[in-house]
């Protein structure tokens, strides 16, 4: 009998042991509250636009990629209507995607961009002379790029230059961030 007991208490030990139970799997509970938690970030800045430095890359998916942006002054007169306005050209490079649209970077769809936020068109800037050895984007065929170099009359108080590419679903803006004494090392005349 003893033998019998040991084995059966044997066999129930094996057969606890290869329990076909179902227990609930291992779970892991998150603790992140909504705060916490890593939301996705919003692309935009508080005006909607795309933002990058000037310099950098910015990119509307599937409609342009801009890049080499930079700000010369060379062959821009003075600003004939207002000394507080700086005229520069804007070069950059653009790659479209399969969109099509009559000009892209033109001087009339650029606005500014304040320390407080107050933002002016460049068409309500613009003396209307332009830079000389300007080129425009104009009749650019789908997936295909360009250089260009657009004249721009930019107020002095400007932080940033925007952009608003009307091609695009929802008219699209980007910006770019001016580094600190942009314009006023570009107003400082050379000896």
């Amino acid at each position: 009998m003893k033998r019998t007991l040991i084995f059966i208490a044997g066999a129930v030990l094996a057969i606890s042991g290869c329990s076909t139970t179902n227990e609930p799997a291992t779970t892991t509970t998150d603790t992140s509250t909504p705060d916490s938690a890593a939301a996705v970030e919003d692309p935009t800045n508080k005006r909607g636009a795309l933002e990058a430095e000037l310099g950098e890359p910015i990119s509307v998916p599937e409609v342009i990629d801009i890049t080499d942006t930079a700000l010369d002054s060379d062959g821009c007169e003075a600003n004939a209507d207002s000394p507080s306005v700086m005229k520069m050209a804007l070069t950059a490079s653009v790659q479209i995607y399969d969109v099509t649209q009559i000009e892209w970077l033109w001087p009339s769809d650029f606005y500014y961009v304040d320390g407080a936020g107050k933002v002016t068109r460049n068409v309500d800037t613009s003396d209307a002379n332009p830079c000389r050895g300007g080129s425009k984007v104009i009749d650019l065929p789908p997936n295909s790029a360009a250089d260009a170099r657009v004249t721009l009359d930019i107020p002095v108080e400007s932080v940033a230059i925007g952009y608003t590419i009307s091609s695009s679903a929802n008219n699209q803006r980007v910006e770019w961030k001016l580094p600190e004494g942009t314009l006023t090392a570009a107003a400082t005349p050379t000896s």
